[in-house]
């Protein structure tokens, strides 16, 4: 009996280890690609064919409780659909088992999806079905430094919308700015408002949100034109292009600087945004971020005024059932070095940060957002 066991074994291992070694050729998981966290293979572990244990990195100096950024690529060979298990650990969680690391997006831009998973410990478990080819898997749908790259050369410049390299990164990356003009009001009546966003490369919500924004003026019209009329508005949609392509959360690049804290860096890409706001003085400068919040997107004001502005015309609920967590800059100690203090000191000029959740929303409604946030802005400042 023992013999014929051993004959049965020996006869379908060989069978069995090479079926499971081309069902593991079929699909691969990769990291290192343009805004891939974690950016080695080694963080990727293959515990079974279809099975993937993942270690994303918080980069050295950043807050140790600002774990937010996952993005891999899944490249199927197959020419059926796989169901793809990630297990992916959250060391934050020891600390803040408050975290909820439960909701998670696969596809591409334009075609996003979002799953979710069971959390146990500092584990995030989920399963992802692989269509045929490449699909991303992250916490946040991804927009790379790519991605921004390939929008900016589709831009037609005009009379109305400009665009330029208002500097380079520590890399040497594009920081590229925009600015959408118009005839009416003489240069020195217009009100001057300036957009930001991939201050923190995790926060992908910006990026679709400013990209709806241009592509609102470069399409123009009579509401663009009415804006414009009294508005200059300058873009500067990635001031962290580095930090988006290294898979970074909050800094520039490893041992960077955290830009929100960068008045007094002399990182290139903090020298290039002071330059900018040091030449046009905005009104109202608007800094996009996301956060993984579940019920609240976040509006951090340097004044009041730019809070009722906002609330007035973005009431609570405008965008789906959320609410407004509102806060200002005088009611913390803000670091000195922080933007907002800077831009107070420098200008006394108005300042938001808004942070705008992911959870339970499609790229269809952070494209909204920006639709919803330009009018409100140039609005608010009409009336100011």
């Amino acid at each position: 009996m023992q013999r014929c066991i051993l004959i049965i074994i020996t006869v379908l291992y060989p069978a069995v280890s090479a079926l499971l070694h081309a069902e593991s050729a079929l699909v691969e998981v990769e990291a290192g690609f343009d805004g891939a966290n974690p950016q080695s293979l080694k963080d990727i572990i293959r515990e079974a064919p279809l099975r993937f244990r993942v270690k994303p990195f918080n980069e050295e100096g950043s807050n140790e409780a600002y774990y937010f950024r996952f993005n891999v690529r899944v490249v199927n060979h197959d020419s059926l659909a796989r169901d793809v298990e990630f297990i992916i650990e959250w060391p934050v969680l020891r600390e803040h088992p408050d975290y909820e690391y439960d909701a998670y997006f696969y596809g591409d831009i334009g075609r996003w999806h979002w799953t979710r998973a069971t959390v146990e410990g500092i584990e995030a478990r989920l399963v992802v079905p692989a269509a045929p080819g490449t699909t991303y898997v992250g916490f946040y749908p991804r927009y790379s430094y790519e991605n921004f790259e390939r929008f900016m050369s589709g831009l037609k410049p005009s009379e109305k919308f400009e665009k330029w390299v208002e500097g380079k990164s520590f890399y040497g990356r594009n920081i590229w700015c925009i600015k959408a003009t118009g005839q009416g009001k003489g240069e020195r009546e217009k009100k001057v408002v300036l957009f930001t966003a991939r201050n923190h490369p995790y926060e992908t919500g910006g990026s679709y949100i400013l990209e709806e924004i241009i592509k609102y003026f470069q399409a123009g019209g009579p509401e663009a034109d009415k804006l414009l009329e009294e508005n200059d508005v300058y873009l500067l949609p990635m001031i962290n292009p580095d930090g988006v392509a290294l898979g970074m959360n909050q800094q520039t690049r490893p041992k960077g600087v955290n830009l929100s804290f960068g008045s007094d860096s002399d990182d290139p890409a903090a020298l290039t945004l002071l330059a900018l706001v040091n030449r046009i003085r905005p009104a109202l400068w608007v800094d996009v971020h996301s956060w993984p919040h579940k019920g609240d997107d976040g509006m951090w004001c340097t004044h009041r005024w730019v809070a009722e502005g906002l609330l007035a015309r973005m009431p609570e609920r405008t965008f789906q059932d959320y609410v407004w967590n509102v806060s200002f800059v005088g009611e913390g100690n803000t670091a000195a070095n922080h933007l907002w203090q800077w831009l107070i000191r420098t200008h006394d000029s108005g300042g938001v940060s808004l942070s705008f959740s992911w959870y339970r929303r499609t790229e269809e409604d952070l494209r909204l957002i920006g639709r919803r946030l330009l009018p409100a802005v140039c609005g608010m400042l009409r009336e100011r």
